[in-house]
């Protein structure tokens, strides 16, 4: 009898496979296309000026690859995000309530969730 096994390969760790990088949301240090998921959490309402967060929701998409998805989390303008988004050409553009468990310090401030998709090239 004869054996289809594939040659054991040593699994990793999450901590062996994840980078953490601190920088600029508004200018990334990354190449364009360079991640299958972007993710922000209540990051962009940070951004004093309409023009800076639409900065940084530029460079989410730009550096997300084509056919990846985009999840961004905040309380604050939330409906310019969605809108810049679908100005760039995301797909299947949702803002999705996050309900209390998701509140930024009470009711008054809950989170939203932005969803999309970059299009394949």
């Amino acid at each position: 009898m004869r054996s289809r096994r594939r040659p054991h390969r040593r699994r990793t760790t999450p901590a062996e496979r994840i980078e953490l990088h601190t920088a600029d949301i508004t200018d990334l240090p990354f190449e364009d296309c360079s991640f299958d998921l972007v993710t922000s959490a209540l990051a962009i309402h940070n951004i004093a000026d309409a023009d800076g967060r639409r900065a940084a929701v530029d460079e989410a998409f730009r550096v997300v690859r084509a056919d990846g998805r985009l999840l961004l989390v905040d309380f604050r303008h939330v409906a310019d995000i969605a809108a810049r988004l679908s100005e760039l050409g995301a797909r299947d553009v949702r803002v999705t309530g996050l309900g209390a468990q998701y509140w930024y310090g009470g009711p008054w401030a809950a989170a939203s969730a932005v969803t999309a998709g970059k299009p394949a090239q």
